[in-house]
This record gives structure tokens, sequence and C-alpha cells, in this order.
């Protein structure tokens, strides 16, 4: 993808994510949980959307119990640190 698809892309995602998270009711029986999860292995389209989405909402990352893959990378937008649990990266080589 060229710079200009990723930025494009990455927009649309930080658009979805909000979309799906004023679509869930944590206080439902069931509670609220929106996995975010893509095939990209760019910054931009995940820890940065995911970034981006905590700016936006009153939301947070909570781990997901699984004790495989590594913690996400240093995200661009905003300086945060997210190396923090919930955040994980799987790599099909790894």
């Amino acid at each position: 993808k060229s710079a200009q698809e990723i930025w494009q892309c990455a927009h649309l995602q930080k658009q979805l994510l909000l979309a799906a998270i004023d679509l869930v009711d944590a206080r439902s029986k069931t509670g609220g949980f929106v996995v975010y999860s893509t095939c990209s292995i760019m910054v931009e389209e995940n820890e940065n959307v995911i970034n981006y989405a905590l700016r936006k909402r009153d939301v947070k990352v909570v781990p997901a119990g699984l004790d495989f893959g590594a913690g996400g990378e240093e995200g661009k937008e905003g300086g945060s640190d997210f190396g923090r649990p919930g955040i994980q990266r799987f790599r099909e080589h790894r």
C-alpha cells in the first residue's frame, strides 16, 4: 500500500471502531466488549486506531486472557505506551 492508502484505511478503521463502540452497551446482561482485530502489521492501522478510540470514547483495553502473542508496538499518536495488557500482536511465523 502507498502511504496515502494506509492513512485512508486507518481513517476508515477509526470510524468503524467508534461506530462499534457506540453500539455496545456495557450495562447489558452480557456486558460490553469490542474486539478490534486486523490483518495489518502497520502501527497506523492497529495501535494508533486503538489510541484514537481511547481518546474519543470512555473505554479501556482489557486483557484477553491469552498467554501467547507479543505486546503491541509503540504508537505514534498521542505518545501512549502500548505495552499494556490487552494489546497483542499475533504473527504466523512466531
